[in-house]
């Protein structure tokens, strides 16, 4: 009688184990699955993410053409003088037309077809791109320093 009521208890155990692990992964799909398992930052996410960055990407607009362009938007309480946007260490727009932006002002940054543009080359409608982005900034209030804000993730996006 008492082995009988051993195994019992080992197999209710076993069953309420069996019952936490499934909702723990069922809890852990619903919150956003497991990152190494997905093939990536998603456009959307990417774009959300880059949106509310210290200087955010509103619309980016890479195409395989001649030009390209992102609008960036100055998400600060204070004006930003804009000096450089890289893209994979290639810089892509250089600060010899820097722009300022007051807070919440956006701007248009025209990128010429090269070696620098991410769709360089690509297939329009079907490539991806996925560059990380620098955007190298000064306060205006305050010009000696200089700011580099580095996405954590890349800007992501189907080439146009």
């Amino acid at each position: 009688m008492a082995a009988q009521k051993r195994a019992q208890s080992s197999t209710e155990y076993l069953v309420i184990l069996a019952v936490v692990v499934i909702i723990a992964l069922a809890v852990v799909g619903v919150l956003g699955g497991f990152p190494t398992l997905t093939k990536g930052v998603s456009t959307k996410d990417s774009l959300a993410y880059w949106q509310s960055g210290d200087i955010g990407v509103e619309r980016p607009y890479l195409s395989v053409a001649q030009t390209s362009s992102i609008v960036l938007r100055n998400n600060q309480n204070f004006g930003v003088t804009v000096t450089n946007v890289t893209f994979n260490t290639a810089l892509a727009y250089n600060g010899s037309s820097s722009f300022t932006l007051s807070p919440g002002q956006t701007a248009t940054v025209t990128i010429t077809n090269g070696p620098t543009n991410p769709c360089n080359g690509q297939t329009a409608g079907s490539s991806t791109y996925s560059p990380t982005v620098k955007i190298t900034y000064y306060d205006t209030s305050n010009t000696v320093n200089t700011y580099q804000f580095t996405g954590a993730k890349p800007l992501v996006g189907t080439c146009q």
